[in-house]
């Protein structure tokens, strides 16, 4: 077979759209995973989300959000060990709430003064925002 060099130039345009293509499409089907997993998460399908979160935290480890979402996908289905070291970067980073799933973690795996000292700051930041304690404050009962 003997292309000139038009179907040459020709063939290799069409593989480079292809391939723009195909990359547009990838980066597209990512988006709308994290879009899933998010409602997932907010309609409390935490097993169905959990995987898509472990592969996000995975390709950006230092995520705070990312590790959030998962952490709380693994406390809800029953894995607080694992749960734990997201949750802390979570809220090492300050994502609000993360305190609440830190401490149920350290509960749920016996570290039950770091679970007190977590829910005392969960408090105190819920009193920093002006947001009712009452709920919270029956954790330390």
């Amino acid at each position: 077979m003997n292309l000139n060099n038009t179907d040459y130039k020709l063939t290799m345009y069409k593989k480079y759209i292809i391939g723009l293509f195909t990359l547009c499409c990838a980066g597209n089907t990512a988006a709308q995973s994290l879009a899933q997993a998010k409602q997932l998460f907010l309609n409390g399908e935490f097993e169905q989300a959990k995987p898509a979160f472990g592969k996000l935290v995975k390709q950006a480890p230092s995520n705070a959000n990312y590790n959030y979402w998962y952490g709380v996908c693994c406390l809800k289905t029953g894995e607080a060990e694992e749960a734990v070291k997201p949750l802390e970067i979570a809220v090492k980073k300050r994502i609000t709430g993360g305190q609440l799933y830190l401490g149920q973690a350290y509960n749920e795996t016996y570290r039950f003064e770091d679970a007190v000292n977590c829910f005392e700051e969960y408090i105190a930041d819920l009193s920093k925002r002006k947001k009712s304690t009452e709920e919270a404050e029956k954790l330390l009962e």
